[in-house]
């Protein structure tokens, strides 16, 4: 069965299919997947892969220094 990739439509035969908070996607490779499912750095929007810095209020920072330079809110 081809199935298309849920990021960029790859028609795929053997497609990774990873659930995540309940719903089930289907990709043809690791990039396109990080594409939809991996966090975005509220200061500098790229994407988190890998832990992450997590902020005050639960945001989660590519880095201690984007987590740093983020003002709390009064």
């Amino acid at each position: 069965m081809i199935i298309p990739c849920d990021t960029c439509g790859f028609p795929s035969s053997e497609p990774l299919k990873i659930t995540y908070h309940d719903k089930v996607g289907n990709y043809c490779c690791f990039e396109c997947a990080m594409t939809l499912l991996a966090p975005v750095c509220p200061r500098c929007n790229c994407k988190v892969v890998g832990h992450g810095t997590y902020g005050e209020h639960g945001e989660t920072f590519c880095s201690s220094h984007c987590a740093q330079l983020v003002p709390s809110p009064n």
